[in-house]
């Protein structure tokens, strides 16, 4: 009965939650050291099937059963990877070897070009940064430097960041393009975790310049990419047109980047807006049986965000709807190697025949940042 209750506090009143609890009061929610155990499982997988030749580095996918010669992988999955072996060392110290060894395999992909050094979005290929590839980077080392306290960690993400900055100009009034070398579009994937890179250094390196930076990305993307239930559109083009698609990362970091304005000012509007987004990222994404729909690479981030938010309000709804969506990621949405679909509210029939580092490298953060300590 205790479970019960604690259940009716799941954050909607919709006819969704009456269809989650139904379909979901007996189920248990998975324990802290099974998200570790299954997160560093996951992890082991990693360096079984996707190790490359090159020392540290991985590949972006395997075709199985006859893999072939797999590509190296590109900078988005390497960036999911930094931040599953730094939730990693949060839980384990004995990761750290691992950890350092990967942020030095990682220059290979840095070029400087124009002044400004940044991490390249594929390793053997044309110069091609993307500006989201490096704010993902820069998360990943700041919160590796929260771990390690090296101060070159701190160093690289303040250069990496300048990088970022340097995607921002006046047209539609502000923003960071998607990409260096097609200023085409300007995304809420690269303006929304721009903010929190700058609120995070705002936090470790104490520069009140960031603040402002955050603070004038938050009010562009609000502007010109939030859509009136709080959720927020993938992008915006030079003539205006606005692409109205979702995709639960781009919410979930604006539920970060409104958790960490809180921090800093504490501030009640920002809450509130965490929580409002939060509400409606639920209703678009939380199937009945607590499986979140939409990408591995996107819905992880959306599970991190609950966790932050549930940290500060302190609503244990925010944690049972992770709890149930990685209960269905364990149970349900691995092939019998362990391997896990695109998709993660997929039940796959079989041995899945393509696995991608992106994929795999996104369960495993997941269930290691659920395993911190509340």
């Amino acid at each position: 009965m205790k479970s019960k209750k604690r259940m009716l506090r799941v954050p909607s009143c919709s006819s969704w939650t009456i269809l989650f609890l139904l379909c979901s009061i007996s189920t248990p929610a998975q324990t802290t050291k099974e998200y570790r155990d299954a997160g560093f499982g996951i992890l082991a997988r990693i360096d079984r099937a996707f190790a490359m030749p090159e020392p540290s580095l991985l590949a972006g996918q395997i075709d199985r059963p006859h893999p072939g010669k797999p590509p190296y992988a590109n900078m988005w999955a390497e960036g999911v990877e930094l931040t599953a072996l730094t939730a990693a060392v949060k839980l384990d110290p004995s990761y750290t070897p691992r950890l350092k060894t990967f942020i030095t395999a990682l220059n290979r992909y840095w070029i400087v070009k124009d002044g400004l050094g940044a991490y390249n979005g594929t390793l053997h290929g044309k110069t091609e940064r993307y500006y989201d590839d490096n704010e993902w980077i820069v998360l990943g080392l700041l919160e590796a430097y929260d771990v390690l306290r090296d101060d070159t960690l701190l160093d690289r993400a303040k250069e990496t960041f300048r990088f970022v900055m340097s995607g921002e100009d006046e047209k539609l009034g502000g923003g960071i393009y998607w990409r260096e070398s097609d200023r085409a579009t300007k995304n809420t994937c690269s303006n929304a975790p721009a903010i929190v890179c700058a609120l995070r250094l705002e936090q470790l390196a104490h520069d009140p310049a960031n603040l402002t930076i955050a603070l004038d990305l938050y009010k562009w993307t609000n502007a010109t990419l939030q859509d009136k239930d709080g959720l927020y559109f993938d992008h915006i083009d030079l003539a205006g047109k606005i692409n109205r698609s979702k995709f639960s990362y781009n919410s979930a970091q604006m539920i970060r980047a409104n958790c960490l304005f809180f921090d800093q000012s504490h501030d009640q509007k920002y809450m509130s807006e965490a929580q409002r987004i939060a509400h409606a990222a639920i209703k678009q994404w939380i199937a009945s049986d607590g499986a979140i729909r939409d990408d591995g690479c996107f819905a992880h981030l959306l599970t991190e965000s609950l966790l932050e938010l549930g940290a500060r309000d302190h609503d244990p709804a925010w944690r049972e709807t992770v709890n149930h969506a990685l209960q269905f990621l364990l149970t349900k949405n691995a092939d019998p190697a362990g391997f896990h679909p695109k998709h993660w509210n997929e039940t796959p029939p079989e041995p899945l025949q393509h696995i991608t580092l992106l994929t795999e490298a996104s369960a495993a953060r997941a269930l290691l940042r659920a395993a911190w300590p509340q």
